[in-house]
């Protein structure tokens, strides 16, 4: 996806004191995504990664890990 920026860095808010803190970084840099949560879990796909067509990630916050 020619001028889209591709990033791979995950952010996790705090409404309590309204801050955000960076967390693993995502596998592959994607530049859109879809995202779904099942069971704490957080599955992303898709997003334009540049090393594959289709990709898929699932993100554990407690492990802060992919």
């Amino acid at each position: 996806m020619e001028g889209q920026a591709r990033v791979d860095t995950v952010y996790e808010y705090d409404p309590t004191d309204d801050d955000w803190t960076e967390k693993m970084p995502m596998p592959t840099a994607r530049g859109a995504l879809a995202l779904g949560v099942l069971d704490g879990k957080i599955y992303a796909a898709g997003g334009s990664p540049t090393e594959r067509e289709n990709d898929f990630a699932v993100y554990d916050p407690v492990a802060d890990g992919w």
